[in-house]
């Protein structure tokens, strides 16, 4: 990590385990969340969002514990929106704070259990009125593996031990970024010499054994981060590419205009305009993601089909910015 991310020596909030609970994943902190809630606060149900990454949903599945949908799609849908579940104890409703820029205000629930996903901007549990939070941290911050829980309310929280395998993989996936890192900069010729580590240390995120606390390697890592200047890269180059999409007229291909968004989120006018821009892009050794693909229902799948995610974080700067709007400018031309 840079010298100028390095965290300074004031106390490393996430580091209190009397407030937070720290985790592999942050798959493996809602999984522990809801098992904690099942087994002790009488939780019977959790409803998650229709677009959603549903991998994580399917992670949980193996809980004895109901598992729901509510309609809301932060493309379409207004955070004002009523949903269609009864404010009743033994609910548990995941709010997420979509990208950072989209959430559904659910204040008017009382009886309900509400989670907060805050994986798109960490510092929400700063805000947040829910009962509880996590999150990912692997979206914003360069760690091979993390996740957290928190609770506004100061409610108990589940936590975890490390176990072998789990610390194991977290090591895996450290050399991955290394060797991603050398062959970026030009040391190792071969891009499968990550690649293939990479794919198979994500692939075994879904493992029983990852249902673990934070590796030791990973909090140290995690502690030694300087959160507030790496968000604030991100903030800066989202305000470089927000005057240059206005300034080429591009802005309606924006789905959100938020300067603590995840990314530049694009929205094309249909799916062929969607894959052949993707393609340009790579072409231009632009690499976009599409976020999320597998979504349930026909409303959530259209609108995946005409979406691309282009980061814009720490690694970048206003350079990068200029090449990707000229380079969308050039595709629209």
């Amino acid at each position: 990590m840079e010298a100028e991310f390095c965290q300074p020596e004031e106390k490393f909030i996430f580091s209190d385990r009397k407030i937070f609970s720290l985790w592999f994943s942050g798959r493996a902190a809602i999984f522990s969340l809801l098992k904690f809630g099942k087994d002790y606060l009488g939780w019977k149900k959790a409803y998650f969002p229709s677009y959603y990454c549903h991998e994580v949903v399917h992670f949980a599945q193996s809980l004895s514990i109901e598992i729901g949908y509510y309609q809301f799609n932060p493309f379409l849908d207004s955070g004002s929106k009523d949903i269609e579940i009864e404010d009743q104890s033994g609910n548990a409703i995941i709010n997420v704070c979509f990208f950072g820029a989209a959430t559904l205000d659910l204040h008017s629930y009382k009886r309900s259990v509400i989670i907060d996903d805050i994986t798109h901007d960490i510092f929400a549990y700063k805000e947040s009125r829910a009962d509880y939070c996590f999150g990912s941290l692997r979206k914003l911050l360069p760690l091979p593996c993390g996740g957290i829980c928190y609770s506004p309310k100061g409610k108990e929280l589940p936590h975890a031990e490390c176990n072998l395998e789990s610390d194991q993989l977290s090591l895996q996936k450290i050399a991955a970024m290394v060797l991603k890192k050398d062959y970026l900069e030009g040391r190792i010729p071969e891009k499968g010499i990550w690649r293939d580590q990479m794919i198979d240390a994500e692939r075994k995120f879904d493992n029983e054994f990852t249902k673990s606390g934070m590796p030791q390697v990973v909090q140290t890592i995690f502690s030694g981060l300087d959160i507030k200047a790496i968000l604030e890269a991100k903030k800066n180059n989202l305000k470089e590419a927000f005057c240059l999409f206005k300034k080429n007229k591009l802005t309606d291909l924006l789905a959100f205009t938020n300067e603590n968004a995840l990314g530049l989120l694009l929205l094309t006018a249909c799916s062929q305009e969607r894959e052949q821009l993707k393609q340009y892009l790579i072409s231009k050794n632009i690499f976009p993601a599409v976020l999320w693909p597998g979504q349930l229902n026909l409303r959530d799948r259209e609108m995946e089909t005409k979406m691309l995610f282009l980061h814009v974080d720490y690694r970048y700067n206003n350079c990068d910015m200029n090449y990707i709007v000229e380079t969308l400018s050039q595709f629209f031309q």
